[in-house]
């Protein structure tokens, strides 16, 4: 290790006593040991006509800490890496956030956070609704509860749903039925359609279809009405 490689560092050199034939010697030793420290984790070439990236960040090492950092002045926030492999970050007001979590959860199961204790589930915290999270399924979402509707009645959904309708003629009567959904209040387009010309004891029939979030949907009934339905979807 020679003056000027910058592998040392000292700075209780130069001194007063130090000849000025040895000073371009310490300047070279500071620049180098500058650049090699930097270039640890950062763009610094030795040469380099103009600025171009040097400087910019490679990549970005974090220290475990034992505890989070003590902030003062102006010094508002912290990131930094516990001895549990989490990243944090410290807010302003002395609170921790974890970003991102050290322990890997594994392909066959999703948690919401670190303290979530259900296994291979994922619990949506403002639906309460658990959905799979094995390795390879599509996250299913929930149904909510039967909702009754009536006949020849205009409805709108606040979530996506399916409509459903069975009704009933006498015989030799003619039942004929539509669904009709879409964004309109008031729904035109037929989304299914039933008819029949009832003989003997009569007939029955029963139309379904999907309504999306944000429609309207209603029923177009001749015929006697046996019961209505929506059941939604994600609620």
């Amino acid at each position: 290790m020679a003056l000027g490689d910058g592998t040392t560092w000292d700075e209780s050199t130069p001194t007063d006593g130090t000849t000025a034939v040895d000073i371009d010697d310490y300047n070279r030793d500071v620049r180098v040991g500058v650049r090699k420290r930097m270039n640890t984790e950062h763009e610094w070439p030795s040469s380099q006509s103009a600025t171009s990236e040097a400087g910019m960040h490679k990549y970005i090492t974090l220290q475990e800490q034992a505890s989070k950092p003590s902030l003062s002045g102006t010094q508002k926030a912290a990131v930094y890496a516990n001895t549990a492999n989490n990243c944090c970050y410290e807010k302003s007001d002395g609170t921790v956030v974890l970003i991102s979590v050290g322990t890997d959860v594994g392909s066959s199961k999703i948690l919401t956070n670190s303290a979530d204790t259900t296994s291979g589930y994922l619990i949506d915290k403002v639906t309460g609704i658990t959905s799979s999270g094995t390795a390879g399924d599509a996250v299913v979402v929930g149904l909510g509860d039967w909702l009754t509707k009536g006949a020849n009645t205009t409805y709108h959904s606040t979530t996506d749903g399916i409509f459903i309708l069975n009704a009933t003629v006498p015989g030799g009567n003619i039942l004929h039925a539509r669904l009709l959904s879409d964004s309109t209040a008031t729904p035109t387009t037929i989304r299914a359609t039933g008819y029949f010309s009832a003989t003997g004891a009569g007939a029955a029939i029963q139309l379904m279809t999907p309504v999306k979030k944000g429609h309207y949907y209603s029923s177009i009934v001749t015929g006697t009405l046996v019961s209505a339905f929506f059941m939604e979807i994600g609620a």
